[in-house]
């Protein structure tokens, strides 16, 4: 299943690209307990640039002002 509806409260496994776009990759299953290591290949929709991006975790608080964009699938 995609990610497409971001939950809020819910932890999601992210990249965060250097033009300031906020990638969901997939649901953090650990909800932010677990360790996490790694890094992405990816290229940005936003702004077209491929680059390795470190993973981050990112806890969804509400649907206002959010501009996240949402890729990959959920676990």
């Amino acid at each position: 299943m995609v990610v497409r509806d971001l939950v809020p409260g819910n932890w999601y496994i992210t990249i965060l690209c250097d033009c300031g776009e906020r990638l969901i990759l997939f649901a953090d299953l650990t909800e932010g307990k677990g360790s996490l290591q790694g890094s992405f290949k990816i290229t940005c929709p936003a702004c077209r640039t491929a680059g390795t991006h470190p993973a981050q975790r990112y806890r969804h608080e509400s649907e206002s002002n959010d501009s996240t964009r949402t890729l990959g699938r959920a676990c």
